[in-house]
């Protein structure tokens, strides 16, 4: 009962951070779209979901194996957390300077206003430092899920999201830009959240872990790479699946489509937070039960699925009845076929929750490798089945193969999870 509470309050406490960031984000976006209408929406999430791509490379699931180890080994915490930190911040630097020559040769077409245009392009070079700033709050975040204490993390976001919206809020009203010259100080916006946010999370780490400090020992590096970096190219594949079909969509349609499709999906994302929040506070007693024995794993397991089957159930009904109302309050008029990506989306919402349990705990089975195949092959399926229906159907394809390409992952990951489950 203990383990529940403590669950619960972090559950809670990343509900707030998630909220005040997607608050943020929705903010943004109901300045930009009623300002200037679905084409400067859509390049917008060009910057923002290009850039995004890199930040999962930058996890590369460091911080799973990192708590894991902490957890039998407290007394090295800062020994950890200092490496950690340390090679999250140099492989940041790396993925920045990669966007910076990717970003040189992404296509334009002027004509039919598809690709990335050259302020999108200077959009995205800005924007890549973000990449580090959200490295840091990854690194932090591990010892928050450690110690149970994400409020740490939610305060650091709050400060870090109201930075963005202020200075989006005075960009807009009080310096006239036109779209696109816009583009680039909302891109600073978010520089600049990005960075008060990841202050403050290292100020806390420093608090708590007193010697605390930059450490390169090279051979934990690449002891830590070693056994991650199965779980790392799993969440790689997870992201390209998530994001392929906004980056086809870029290429081959329009930019008016791009905000369409990125209104519903930012909804949506928004509704897949719960999950991650549950998993990341329970991750630490799954582990914790799995040592006691797969017995006792199991029925940990069976009240998280219960609580995320009935949660995603009510989630699902909610907003695809709603999806209209809450596509205009947001978007305005012109974002009216945004309501229906939406509902496409959210049909999969039971088997994005099921999903996120399943992944978890194949790391503590160790089944890293054989999360590789699962999502490298959903990763496939994906891309395929985007450049098959994206040229033809647009953004409606794209929520579409979303859906399927989850339900592909959630029904090979139930193979595997259930047949160590049946040794009890």
């Amino acid at each position: 009962m203990e383990s529940f509470k403590k669950i619960g309050a972090n559950v809670l406490f990343q509900g707030f951070g998630r909220l005040i960031t997607a608050g943020a984000s929705l903010l943004v976006t109901i300045l930009v779209a009623q300002t200037f209408g679905p084409a400067s929406l859509g390049d917008l999430t060009k910057v923002l979901s290009f850039v995004a791509l890199f930040y999962l490379v930058a996890d590369f699931g460091f911080n799973a194996i990192i708590v894991k180890d902490a957890c039998s080994e407290e007394e090295r915490t800062s020994f950890y957390l200092s490496n950690l930190f340390s090679l999250r911040i140099f492989v940041s630097i790396l993925l920045v300077i990669l966007v910076f020559l990717i970003t040189l040769v992404l296509p334009f077409n002027l004509e039919k206003n598809t690709g990335f245009s050259p302020q999108v392009k200077i959009g995205i070079i800005a924007a890549s430092f973000t990449i580090l700033a959200q490295a840091i709050l990854t690194s932090s975040n591990a010892l928050f899920q450690l110690r149970m204490r994400y409020d740490r993390s939610t305060v650091a976001l709050f400060f870090g999201s109201l930075a963005t919206v202020f200075l989006t809020f005075v960009f807009l009203n009080y310096a006239f830009f036109s779209w696109p010259k816009a583009l680039l100080p909302i891109i600073v916006a978010y520089i600049a959240g990005g960075a008060i946010s990841s202050f403050l999370a290292v100020s806390f780490v420093k608090n708590q872990l007193s010697d605390f400090g930059l450490k390169f020992n090279f051979d934990f590096w690449l002891g830590l790479l070693k056994r991650t970096w199965p779980i790392g190219l799993t969440l790689v594949f997870n992201l390209i699946y998530f994001r392929v079909d906004m980056f086809i969509l870029a290429l081959v349609r329009s930019s008016t489509e791009v905000g369409l499709y990125s209104l519903s999906y930012k909804i949506f994302d928004l509704s897949l937070v719960f999950p991650i929040f549950l998993i990341n506070a329970s991750y630490p007693t799954m582990v914790e039960s799995s040592t006691k024995g797969l017995k006792e794993l199991v029925e940990f397991s069976k009240k998280i699925f219960g609580i995320l089957l009935v949660v995603s159930t009510l989630a699902l009904a909610f907003i695809f009845a709603l999806a209209p109302q809450v596509i205009t309050i947001i978007g305005g008029e012109g974002f009216g076929g945004s309501a229906i990506s939406l509902r496409i989306l959210v049909l999969g919402l039971p088997v994005f929750y099921l999903t996120s349990l399943l992944m978890w705990l194949l790391i503590v089975f160790e089944k890293q490798k054989t999360l590789i195949i699962i999502y490298s092959s959903g990763a496939v399926l994906n891309i395929v089945l985007n450049l098959i229906f994206i040229p033809k159907f647009g953004y409606l394809a794209a929520a579409t193969t979303t859906g399927i390409s989850e339900l592909f992952i959630l029904l090979a990951s139930s193979v595997i999870v259930l047949g160590h489950f049946k040794k009890t």
